[in-house]
């Protein structure tokens, strides 16, 4: 019997254990003209909690530019790798909808920059 509940707790394991892992080549920098968005980015953000995130999105490597903790309802620019801007998620309506897709399929890959305190 014992034997039995340590199959069925691999097999949870495999199912959701692996998925969530994901492997990312930490020697892809981001475009030049992403790490100047930052640059700028970095002198307008609030004091708290910004960050700016990489993803994979309709197949292509986009950047998020969430300016942190204050005290308004902020969206958080979605720009493509070509530094193009496709859409904002969040704000006061909470919006999700990014260049005609639902945003919440994309996959997070890395923390491109944070501010530190």
């Amino acid at each position: 019997m014992p034997d039995k509940y340590v199959t069925y707790l691999s097999l949870l394991f495999i199912a959701f254990g692996f998925p969530s892992c994901q492997k990312r080549n930490v020697e892809t920098p981001p475009p030049s003209c992403i790490k100047e968005r930052i640059l700028a980015f970095e002198k307008t953000v609030c004091d708290k909690g910004a960050k700016v995130y990489e993803y994979q999105f309709q197949g292509k490597r986009v950047y998020v530019f969430d300016v942190g903790f204050c005290d308004a309802d902020q969206s958080a620019k979605v720009i493509n790798q070509d530094c193009q801007e496709i859409g904002f998620i969040g704000g006061i309506n909470g919006n999700q909808d990014v260049n005609g897709s639902n945003f919440a399929h994309a996959q997070r890959t890395a923390v491109v920059w944070s501010k530190s305190n």
